[in-house]
């Protein structure tokens, strides 16, 4: 380590304590060396080979000398060199110029291991140089070595003999106090280890955190800037990330909080969790967790290959583990709260996907027959295009599902007003014609229409329906039963034979403008007293009956015809009567 190895008291072959008559022998030694050019060949006491190879120059001894030139530099340096105290010190000191590191080392610790005093705190001052740098022997760092040189070297600083040290180094009129020179010292520390990337902060951070020290608060605070820029900067990173690869968002989130868990300990060590610092930090550095979370479920919620509910609130909830201000907890929880019930959603999500294609086919069938006119024949066409579809939303849904009942009493609905629209639009000619032939053309019709509208009506009620839409049906259904009764009315008087007579004689009623003139009656008592008894008489009837409305339609506006008719009709009854 730099602050060891090339400490201005080694190069100048001194202790930290030196007195200025062994100084000033040392730099006539130097120049004397100098003039000779044989600088490389001058060893000093204090060069302990042990600590590395030192090699000096005019320039390394002219700065070492500027280095200790003020007070404060020379209790800075002080701290990381060899003091000269206690008798265990100059039998320790052989040991390094020996290369004998444990030897040094049990010297100074005999005399370390008890209570501090006025003869054995040089022991541990120089302990503690010694292991600090041992600790970084090998290129990493040993944290337990470490650990021991910053207790031994603080709990000196603690000691009233802080002063006796800083006399002796600089001289009386330092007047530094003891939690002054420990913010110093651990300056000095952060100088030489932690911004060299000798050791993490959370580490240095960690060990301090556990000595008894004056200016411990204020001494960790001098470590608080960097842990909050390398968050501030893993921040950056992953909103860069997150932003142009949302797939990966989940990843990202967790290194997030990975990388950045010792900053975010160490600080919340240092500051604790009130501080307003931190609290604005760790807030930054949960809401982003959080972002990742819910980029991540974006980016898949509705994907038919990758489910994001584990990844995103494994995300949510680390969020929420960090989080401190009120806002981002709350945001925490309400996005905790909504993925949970898209997670619990899970089994109605999978059985909408199975019901999508039959779903949008019915969505089509209704705008399809929206389009078309309301006929009963459409609405039979409606209910039959949509069965299918409709069985097989059932099958997965079950018949009670709301959705389903919906879709299944829409379908209903639309052919229920089909139906009622045309027997609806029969009635109202049948109320507004006065014409005889064309209301009994149009009764003929009603009572079809009826018919095939009961047909349509008993498959609208063998389906399933919402209770609403049903009291409605009964409703109609009812109204359309009563109609039916009505309309069964005509062509009462068929005898049981099996005819297929009307009550109407349309084509007679037509000639004679009347269903109740004279001859019209001697025409129907014909009918059905003497062509019923027959087979031929029941089938002429039958065809009779099947073709004169559409004849009565034809015919019922020329004259000429009906006049001819009337004159065969007249010779006819005349022959019947």
């Amino acid at each position: 380590m730099e602050s060891i190895m090339n400490n201005p008291y080694r190069i100048l072959g001194v202790e930290a304590n030196f007195k200025a008559s062994a100084l000033q022998s040392n730099l006539n030694k130097i120049k004397a060396y100098t003039i000779a050019e044989t600088l490389d060949e001058l060893v000093f006491d204090f060069d302990f080979p042990i600590l590395g190879s030192l090699k000096r120059s005019e320039e390394s001894i002219n700065e070492a000398k500027a280095s200790i030139d003020l007070s404060n530099d020379k209790i800075k340096h002080a701290l990381f060199w060899f003091y000269k105290g206690g008798s265990n010190d100059l039998p320790a000191f052989d040991c390094l110029k020996d290369g004998d590191f444990i030897e040094a080392t049990e010297n100074w610790k005999k005399v370390s291991s008890t209570e501090i005093t006025e003869r054995n705190f040089s022991a541990y001052l120089n302990l503690s140089t010694l292991y600090f740098f041992k600790s970084l022997e090998n290129g990493s760092i040993n944290k337990n070595l470490f650990a021991d040189a910053l207790n031994l070297k603080l709990k000196f600083l603690e000691s009233e003999f802080v002063k006796t040290f800083s006399n002796s180094v600089a001289d009386s009129t330092y007047k530094k106090t003891k939690e002054e020179l420990q913010l110093l010292f651990i300056e000095t520390v952060n100088q030489n280890f932690v911004q060299k990337g000798k050791i993490a902060i959370s580490d240095i951070i960690e060990i301090l955190n556990t000595i008894p020290f004056s200016s411990k608060l204020s001494a960790l605070k001098l470590f608080i800037q960097e842990p909050i820029n390398k968050i501030e900067s893993h921040i950056e990173q992953t909103k860069t990330k997150r932003k142009s690869n949302p797939s990966t968002a989940n990843v990202t989130g967790k290194q997030l909080f990975q990388n950045t868990q010792k900053e975010l300990s160490a600080l919340k060590t240092v500051l604790g969790k009130q501080d307003l610092k931190y609290g604005s930090i760790a807030d930054k550095l949960a809401d982003e967790i959080l972002q990742c979370g819910i980029d991540y479920y974006k980016k898949f919620r509705d994907s038919d290959t990758t489910d994001p509910g584990s990844e995103s609130m494994n995300c949510l909830k680390l969020a929420k583990s960090i989080a401190v201000g009120a806002t981002v907890v709350q945001r925490c929880n309400e996005n905790i709260e909504g993925l949970q019930e898209w997670i619990n959603d899970k089994p109605e999500r999978e059985k909408q996907k199975k019901i999508l294609t039959d779903f949008e086919r019915v969505k089509n069938i209704i705008d399809e027959y929206d389009r078309k006119s309301d006929t009963i024949a459409n609405a039979k066409q409606l209910i039959n295009s949509a069965r299918t579809s409709l069985a097989n939303i059932k099958s997965v849904l079950g018949s009670n599902d709301e959705l389903y009942l919906g879709l299944s009493s829409r379908i209903a609905s639309d052919a229920q007003n089909m139906v009622v629209a045309e027997v609806n639009s029969i009635q109202s000619v049948i109320s507004n014609t006065y014409d005889n032939v064309r209301k009994l053309s149009a009764l003929l019709l009603l009572k079809e229409k009826v018919n095939e509208a009961w047909e349509v009506t008993t498959m609208i009620g063998n389906m399933d329906l919402v209770p609403e839409f049903r009291s409605r049906y009964n409703t109609n259904k009812s109204s359309l039963s009563n109609l039916r009764s009505q309309l069964s009315q005509i062509g009462a008087s068929r005898p049981s034979g099996g005819g297929s007579s009307s009550g109407g004689c349309y084509i007679a009623t037509m000639v004679y403008g009347s269903y109740e003139h004279p001859q019209v009656i001697v025409l129907r008592d014909f009918r059905d007293n003497v062509l019923n008894k027959y087979t031929a008489g029941r089938k002429f009837i039958t065809f009779y009956y099947k073709h004169s409305p559409n004849w009565v339609e034809k015919l019922k506006d020329k004259k000429t015809l009906n006049k001819a008719m009337r004159i065969i009709l007249n010779g006819i009854i005349k022959l019947l009567k």
